[in-house]
């Protein structure tokens, strides 16, 4: 991934109250990013626009509350209802040798031990037990669970991930977003 990438951190829920004040799903609930943020890039249908985050504070849920400076009421809320929140991926805090982002996997070429290419990752999915990774290949994508015995090695500055075969998972036509564009 380029240094210059945006990386969703959050999405626009609903309005909250009746002054513009956004309710936000936090896409990693654990991280305090979007309360430290002076400035947030917003995501949507209409392009990618910077605006001034005024403040952030908890609010119910796990949803983070925040004021930026260009919505004023409740209409202009609701119309970034499902709006990405972005930062840079610079922005993000470093990582140890042996950590990455997902955000981080993406694009990576898979391969196994031996060197043999298994595809390429063009998404990672959260399910309430494990985190996979989908693997695009010949038109068709698996979901390679993020353990063992499935993912050896990560080497995000080398461009690829190895694993081991995947002859046991099924494979799928890709989603939308998984055609790796």
């Amino acid at each position: 991934m380029a240094d210059d990438a945006l990386v969703p951190v959050g999405v626009v829920a609903r309005p909250h109250g009746v002054r513009g004040e956004l309710r936000v799903h936090c896409l990693n609930p654990e991280s305090r990013l979007l309360y430290e943020v002076g400035e947030i890039l917003l995501r949507g249908s209409d392009g990618v626009r910077l605006v001034e985050v005024e403040s952030a504070r908890r609010g119910p849920k796990g949803a983070v509350l925040m004021v930026l400076s260009t919505v004023a009421g409740r209409e202009a809320a609701e119309a970034l209802r499902g709006t990405e929140l972005c930062v840079p991926r610079t922005a993000l805090p470093e990582t140890a040798d042996d950590e990455w982002y997902f955000v981080d996997l993406i694009g990576l070429a898979a391969q196994t031990e031996s060197g043999d290419a298994l595809g390429r990752v063009v998404d990672v999915i959260e399910y309430p037990t494990i985190n996979c990774l989908v693997v695009l290949d010949a038109g068709m994508v698996r979901e390679v669970p993020m353990a063992d015995p499935y993912l050896i090695a990560v080497d995000v500055s080398g461009g690829s991930l190895t694993l081991s075969p995947i002859t046991d998972i099924p494979d799928r036509k890709p989603r939308k977003h998984e055609r790796g564009s």
